[in-house]
């Protein structure tokens, strides 16, 4: 196990080796490097076997009062908790050596999303401390050889009405997908996505935690220009004459692409510029050999008229002491509690605690 920062920031190398041929990447590395200087005691566990490496996992210990809570570095960034993972192993195995380098130090380790299928339901401890919050809707890619495949699989009226929403907009100047990768692109398309993105918060008085804080713009941003996460973290943004209609950001996890933040302008809101986006991004994807299209919790309608799949999302809390045994209803409930009362708050206060 790896303490501290500058010793997670080391292991750059063999975790980036790691990355290329993993099954799954949890977050990308380059990720953990650029946040872990700002966050409360970062460690990770890296599994060896006949020296190479074959699972990595990252995690930060932050204090709820006299409480020392475990949790995903990645944060915000991460679409899943658990280890990043080398093809062909026992998962299982891997995330029981990790956890087991991991759990000393602490009070409580809390992952608020793992897959039912992932590597963190595999270990007994951890599934036993498991209880099932969300689901999270996905495309099949690999049923599909192209995106008219994809959409020959759904209703007839879902179908027409996907092709008329674009058909309408092309007829209204030059539409199309741009995957961006210029740095100084990358940062625009980020201050756009989060402004469209606050904007449909505002409009439908939804508050986002996490899109209220406020260094958050700026992790995201220093993310995306980074030169080494333009394979990991994909940006496209969908154009009509050369006009931003809507953005997306993705990870790549291994042969899963995971719809990370999607938003439209405003005022191409009726013309369903997002949902356009969304099927060009699909298309992408398939081209890309990626085998699924994560939409990721929370689980909704819109989400579900696009999938043809659907996995279960845990929650896992286990105590690892009697200072976490006590804390674990907190843990548990006063996230979703305080989200609940700040919902209530009239707009404004509502921006005054963003």
């Amino acid at each position: 196990m790896v303490q501290g920062a500058p010793a997670l920031v080391a292991q750059r190398a063999a975790w980036r080796a790691l990355e290329a041929g993993a099954v799954r990447v949890s977050v990308p590395f380059e990720v953990l490097a650029r946040i872990a200087p700002g966050r409360p005691g970062p460690r990770a566990a890296l599994v060896y076997e006949a020296e190479r490496l074959v699972g990595a996992w990252a995690l930060e210990r932050r204090r709820l009062g006299p409480v020392r809570v475990l949790r995903p570095l990645g944060g915000p960034f991460q679409t899943y908790g658990g280890p990043t993972l080398a093809r062909s192993v026992d998962a299982g195995a891997v995330a029981s050596c990790a956890w087991e380098a991991l759990r000393t130090g602490a009070d409580a380790l809390k992952v608020s999303r793992a897959r039912g299928d992932g590597a963190l339901l595999a270990v007994p401890e951890l599934a036993e401390h498991a209880v099932l919050v969300d689901r999270s809707p996905a495309v099949a890619l690999g049923e599909h050889a192209t995106v008219e495949g994809y959409l020959a699989g759904l209703s007839r009226n879902r179908r027409k009405g996907l092709k008329r929403r674009g058909r309408r907009l092309r007829e209204l100047g030059s539409l199309g997908l741009v995957e961006v990768i210029e740095p100084s692109a990358r940062r625009a398309a980020v201050a756009e996505a989060l402004d469209f993105k606050r904007a449909w918060l505002a409009a439908n008085s939804v508050f986002s935690a996490t899109l209220s804080r406020g260094d958050f713009g700026d992790r995201l941003s220093a993310c995306a220009v980074a030169s080494e996460l333009v394979d990991a973290l994909k940006l496209f943004r969908l154009e009509l004459d050369g006009k931003t209609l809507a953005v997306e950001l993705g990870f790549i996890d291994g042969d899963a692409y995971r719809s990370y933040l999607g938003a439209y302008h405003p005022d191409w809101a009726k013309e369903g510029a997002g949902t356009v986006l969304t099927l060009e991004v699909i298309g992408w994807c398939i081209a890309a050999g990626l085998r699924v299209y994560d939409l990721l919790p929370p689980d909704t309608d819109f989400k579900r008229s696009w999938a043809d799949e659907i996995s279960d999302v845990h929650e896992i809390i286990v105590p690892l002491s009697a200072r976490g045994r006590a804390a674990t209803p907190v843990l548990r409930e006063g996230r979703r509690w305080a989200k609940a009362r700040v919902a209530q708050l009239p707009a404004a206060a509502r921006q005054l605690l963003g």
